[in-house]
């Protein structure tokens, strides 16, 4: 074993009132009873002789270079002589090396294909410790502890110095609305040493949310019509059903499946003759499609024939995905046996 000596000093008493020492010990100048069990080689047992109970400090300082040690080793000799024969050994932790992590997730939006989310964070590592800090890798969890596959690793290629910090950026997709990420940092003291410098931190994703809207509009007609050998009335209707989402001032973007128009027939109390008039179908944000449609009047809600109106409702909904929930909308109209014409749905 190889000793350098880095520094000495007489009469190195430690002192309350000495300040700024580098290293410092005390010894008993006395007999002094021992606090356990104790078999001095000569004397009296459970009694310290002069001089055999010894207790120091070092300032780590002194020791210079720019690295940290999270162990260390302590050994006795047969007497203070530093070339005298070695004894004991005693090993223990020494934290000097410190690393530390935390962890932001900023914010969470739909994906592009509206089937999870993606979140973005950022992560800080900072060197807390006495000394430069090797191989750092910092993994992500994307949210799924149980799941490493889908982890983001981080390396830093250079060495960390005492008290600096660097910061990396990521995102993440995921079907939890919101998640809790948890990110994981670990470090060596020394370039190519063991890496068991570590720490973690996590922090729950800004929950997403999305308002699905729907909005449908409906217009009436009557006209003649033969059925059988009779002639009747008819109620012709069209309109258009839009996924209002996504536009200035509307809830923001987010699609819309298995929208349908169902239509009444003006009878709301009967649902056997009820039609559906569109879909069942997907509609982006900001997406209109039309419908129309025909019924055969049951009633008239007027005694004189040639005041008859007819009022028909049609009502649309649609699904939006990742649990937001359902939107829906009606709308009605009242044509009498002779009006005015509907305006063309639009284009397809």
């Amino acid at each position: 074993m190889n000793l350098l000596l880095k520094a000495k000093q007489t009469a190195a008493a430690c002192s309350a009132g000495v300040a700024n020492q580098n290293f410092c010990a005390l010894t008993n100048a006395g007999d002094v009873a021992s606090p356990w069990d104790y078999t001095p080689k000569q004397g009296t047992d459970d009694v310290f002789p002069e001089e055999s109970f010894y207790e120091g400090g070092i300032n780590l300082s002194i020791l210079g270079g720019d690295s940290c040690f999270s162990s260390f080793m302590a050994e006795t000799r047969s007497s203070k002589e530093y070339n005298a024969t070695l004894k004991d050994f005693v090993l223990s932790d020494f934290e000097l090396c410190s690393v530390a992590i935390v962890k932001n997730c900023t914010a969470g939006e739909v994906n592009e294909g509206e089937t999870a989310f993606v979140y973005t964070y950022d992560i800080t590592v900072t060197n807390d410790g006495s000394g430069s800090l090797y191989d750092l890798t910092i993994v992500d969890d994307s949210g799924t502890p149980g799941n490493t596959a889908d982890d983001d690793t981080f390396t830093l290629a250079g060495p960390l110095a005492k008290d600096a910090s660097h910061t990396f950026n990521g995102t993440f997709e995921s079907t939890l609305n919101p998640p809790t990420n948890t990110a994981t940092v670990t470090a060596a003291g020394s370039d190519g040493g063991a890496t068991t410098i570590t720490d973690s931190d996590d922090d729950e994703c800004p929950q997403v949310s999305r308002s699905p809207a729907i909005e449908v509009t409906k217009c009436c007609t009557t006209a003649l019509t033969v059925e059988g050998d009779n002639v009747v009335v008819a109620v012709n209707y069209s309109g258009q059903v839009c996924n209002t989402t996504g536009g200035a001032g509307q809830p923001a973007a987010i699609g819309l499946s298995n929208v349908t128009v169902t239509d009444d027939s003006g009878t709301p109390s009967d649902a056997s003759d009820d039609q559906v008039v569109f879909g069942p179908a997907s509609l982006a944000a900001g997406i209109c499609q039309g419908y129309t449609g025909s019924y055969l009047p049951a009633t008239v809600n007027d005694s004189s024939p040639d005041l008859a109106t007819f009022t028909d409702t049609v009502t649309a909904i649609g699904t939006a995905p990742l649990g937001f929930g359902q939107a829906t909308d009606t709308g009605s109209d009242t044509c009498p046996i002779c009006n005015g014409v509907c305006p063309d749905p639009p284009a397809e």
